[in-house]
């Protein structure tokens, strides 16, 4: 199953999306059912599975998630295959509308395998119900709410930004944020610029490959927000909660070494 690509790991995968496609459809296997999440691949993912002759199940074309909704909150939602049809399912307990269709990949590929239960409604509403993936658009309430997400190149950032936008806060937004050095920090920066207030940019430099705040600041475009420099995740994630006002929210992100500590320093981990 390959739900997206996205430009990252360069330094391993390639720096371009048909390398990277390429390297990801590493996976396929001759003959074998290939699920893919979106129908917007790199043609190099499409090129390998028709080389190995691959059985193709297309997002939007052999399987998808009809939500009754938005699709930005945690709406219901039905599930369609050839193989399977789900109505009312609840929202998957992952916040962000990119779950639905990651839900839905996931059940064309249990269904593919034969799974026992793969298409037994109280089942897999249970499994929705309760999955739980730490850091991936964690969100954590209280007069500031503090969201988790590992977001680290240009496509995760881009779904995060819109997460954000689409679940305001009346206060301000602080980041703290932190970077490895094989990462597209300027990107990140991009898409997260418009819904960012104050930045707080953690620094990494004991972590391998890792950037330094002072680095990380010089590779992000100009930003609408004030910046600020911290020693270490600890740090950022003090200044943070001595910045913020009740309805203002804290949004932790840039990579897992990022994260880990933040949720360490917050008593979750």
């Amino acid at each position: 199953m390959l739900c997206s690509v996205g430009l990252d790991h360069a330094d391993w995968l390639g720096d371009t999306l048909e390398l990277i496609g390429a390297e990801k459809a590493g996976i396929f296997r001759a003959g074998q059912a290939v699920v893919l999440g979106s129908p917007n691949m790199p043609a190099s993912v499409w090129e390998r599975a028709a080389a190995l002759q691959c059985r193709v199940h297309v997002a939007q074309r052999d399987f998808e998630a009809h939500i009754h909704g938005r699709g930005d909150r945690s709406e219901p939602w039905d599930f369609r295959s050839a193989l399977c049809k789900l109505d009312q399912l609840p929202a998957p307990a992952l916040a962000g509308a990119i779950q639905y269709q990651n839900a839905a990949a996931a059940l064309t590929a249990l269904n593919l395998l034969g799974v026992p239960g793969a298409c037994e409604r109280d089942r897999i509403a249970r499994g929705l119900s309760r999955v739980r993936l730490p850091g991936r658009f964690q969100r954590v309430p209280g007069e500031v709410e503090w969201v988790l997400d590992v977001a680290h190149n240009e496509q995760a950032a881009a779904v995060l930004a819109a997460e954000l936008r689409s679940q305001p806060v009346r206060g301000r937004t602080i980041a703290v944020a932190g970077m490895l050095a094989d990462k597209d920090a300027t990107a990140v920066g991009r898409e997260l610029d418009g819904v960012i207030d104050h930045w707080l940019l953690a620094d990494l430099s004991d972590e391998p490959r890792g950037l330094s705040a002072e680095a990380l600041k010089s590779r992000l475009p100009p930003l609408r927000g004030a910046l600020e420099l911290m020693p270490n995740v600890a740090a950022a994630c003090a200044r943070a909660r001595e910045l913020a006002r009740p309805r203002d929210r804290v949004v932790v992100l840039g990579s897992f070494h990022v994260v880990g500590p933040a949720l360490a320093w917050l008593g979750l981990y």
